[in-house]
């Protein structure tokens, strides 16, 4: 996974800011946090709050 320079650098500053009230200590737990609540916002909007089944066999994404 590649990320923009200033977007990293956004992550960066906003983990070493907040670290000590969200218990987010790292970049692959920032990451995974991220990944997870937008999935859930998504999930919850526009498909009743369930999970989106997995993409047919043959579909790269």
């Amino acid at each position: 996974m590649s990320i923009d320079v200033e977007l990293k650098e956004r992550m960066v500053a906003t983990l070493l800011h907040t670290q000590a009230r969200t218990g987010i200590t790292s970049q692959q737990q920032f990451i995974r946090v991220a990944i997870d609540q937008l999935c859930s916002r998504i999930e919850r909007d526009y498909n009743s709050g369930k999970p989106f089944a997995p993409p047919a066999e043959g579909i790269n994404l």
